[in-house]
């Protein structure tokens, strides 16, 4: 990681929106979201002007001590009643495998679960995206459940998994159990 260890969460903003672009454009990226590439800067500038209102989210960049962005996230769908919402995160093509994620998460969890008052925190990723759930096993996550043939990424029919934190047990290392999946 460039800079140092310490990551820096904010407010995604307008400055950050061609990064964000090339990264989700970047098939070491794509290959794991599910979204129809390739995306534009107009639309992303669309996109953008769409979601900065919206109190159901609140989308990141994550910086490290140079400045330099190596991250993205969120939370999307936050319920206020239910207080929980569910978390997204990529990090740098060219950051990857360096403990990025594991960190990024841990301090969206940290902001969700104090500065939003979140009770649970959920996320869906897909069960061939090892690499993912290894960091969301690290970070205390539990598997709640497999959706089988839930989504098609660049063409083919995967299986999601469905994880969860909960405020009662932020730090606690959960095992994946069940549905077949395995983590090796």
């Amino acid at each position: 990681m460039s800079g140092g260890t310490d990551l820096t969460l904010r407010l995604l903003e307008e400055r950050d929106l061609p990064l964000r672009v090339a990264w989700v454009n970047d098939a070491r990226i794509n290959a794991t979201l599910n979204i129809r590439v390739p995306v534009s800067l107009a639309g992303t500038r669309e996109w953008f002007g769409r979601i900065r209102e919206n109190p159901q989210r609140e989308d990141y960049a994550f910086e490290d001590s140079s400045g330099a962005v190596v991250a993205m996230g969120g939370f999307t769908d936050i319920d206020s009643e239910v207080k929980k919402a569910e978390l997204y995160i990529f990090v740098s093509p060219d950051m990857k495998g360096r403990g990025i994620g594991t960190m990024a998460v841990r301090l969206m969890c940290g902001h969700g679960f104090g500065k939003l008052g979140l009770k649970k925190i959920y996320l869906n990723a897909n069960a061939d995206n090892i690499a993912a759930r290894r960091t969301y096993a690290k970070c205390g996550f539990a598997l709640e459940g497999v959706m089988r043939r839930e989504v098609i990424n660049n063409g083919l029919l995967k299986d999601r998994c469905r994880y969860a934190l909960y405020s009662e047990n932020p730090g606690g290392l959960q095992q994946e159990t069940g549905g077949g999946i395995s983590l090796s």
